[in-house]
């Protein structure tokens, strides 16, 4: 699956299992155009998975967002 980037509202009871309530949009990060995928009323997982990448940037800014040069 292709990286994307999706503007919703979430919904949890236990902080790890996440409802999809409200779908704004989904968007292809690559390219950056819109995605017809529906994902409202999607079950999604947090997952806690991290490679060399993630912990370098993760090293360099604690708070996890990334900055841009």
């Amino acid at each position: 699956m292709r990286p994307l980037k999706l503007k919703c509202v979430l919904l949890t009871e236990d902080g790890e299992n996440w409802l999809c309530i409200r779908q704004f949009y989904a968007t292809d990060l690559i390219t950056n155009a819109f995605v017809e995928q529906e994902f409202q009323g999607m079950h999604l997982k947090t997952i806690d998975e991290k490679d060399e990448k993630n912990d370098k940037r993760n090293d360099d800014n604690p708070s996890g967002r990334e900055r841009k040069a």
